[in-house]
């Protein structure tokens, strides 16, 4: 009800502060003079003021919170990815809480820490932000840059450095994952990458995770397939297939095969 009144209150306000019905034209000028006019104007205006002061305030608008983003990986695909990086945190305490360098006498991979974390490929802005809580972040500085051959005497100079499993885990799922996902999505196509059922992005994620996102070179044929023929065309068997024969790229490397053919067997196994 008071809502109601106060437009009503403040018509009356602004009509009785008006100046009166002006007289015939003749007798304007000599009864209401240009001087005069000014305070009745000034007048309403304080009135208007006064009255819009103590309208109250309008509701807040309530915030609403959107539901949670989905989650951009399966339970399955994540233990995926752990196992095939680290093995088991049992393994990882043994094996990989001091730096790595797999494979770099034959890839570019660099000195890696956490859950297949390469530094060799990452900046320090990245490592401010993805390693605030490492005891030894400045340390991570020095891996930088360092590829191939040349990170592995640089990795041996970093075996001071341990990144226990609780930490690593907490990188590997808040921001590497969440970074690998949006790379993976943009370099595949997002439009079809939206479509496709999450056991094909768990294992297109793995894929980049482990050989990263470019689309040149005579190496990633099957990567283009994906992107330009199985995925738009949601033909999720094409996708498992084309997963499957990459490990003609390394005839020499059991695990790298295994780890292709059992992704392609992942997502055969969910649709």
């Amino acid at each position: 009800m008071a809502r109601l009144l106060v437009p009503g209150l403040l018509s009356l306000l602004i009509l009785g502060c008006a100046a009166p019905p002006a007289p015939p034209a003749e007798a304007q000028a000599a009864t209401v003079p240009a001087s005069e006019a000014v305070p009745v104007v000034v007048q309403a205006d304080a009135a208007i003021a006064e009255v819009v002061e103590q309208l109250p305030l309008p509701e807040p608008t309530p915030v609403v919170v959107p539901p949670e983003d989905p989650p951009l990986i399966s339970d399955d695909g994540a233990a995926f990815i752990i196992r095939w990086e680290v093995g088991s945190p049992e393994l990882y305490t043994r094996k990989f809480q001091r730096p790595v360098c797999p494979m770099c006498d034959r890839t570019a991979s660099g000195p890696t820490i956490g859950i297949g974390y390469d530094l060799g490929h990452m900046s320090r802005a990245a490592v401010d932000m993805d390693w605030p809580a490492h005891p030894q972040q400045l340390d991570l500085y020095q891996g930088l840059g360092f590829t191939g051959r040349a990170a592995i005497p640089v990795t041996e100079q970093l075996q001071h450095i341990v990144t226990p499993y609780p930490l690593a885990f907490d990188v590997f799922q808040d921001a590497s994952i969440v970074k690998y996902w949006r790379a993976c999505r943009r370099a595949f196509g997002e439009e079809a990458w939206d479509q496709a059922p999450m056991a094909v992005t768990d294992m297109l994620l793995d894929t980049c995770y482990n050989r990263g996102f470019s689309m040149t070179g005579a190496k990633r044929v099957e990567m283009r397939d994906i992107r330009d023929d199985f995925l738009p065309n949601k033909n999720w068997w094409g996708v498992a297939d084309a997963i499957r024969r990459m490990e003609r790229h390394w005839p020499t490397v059991r695990g790298l095969q295994r780890r292709r053919n059992e992704a392609a067997d992942f997502i055969l196994a969910r649709l």
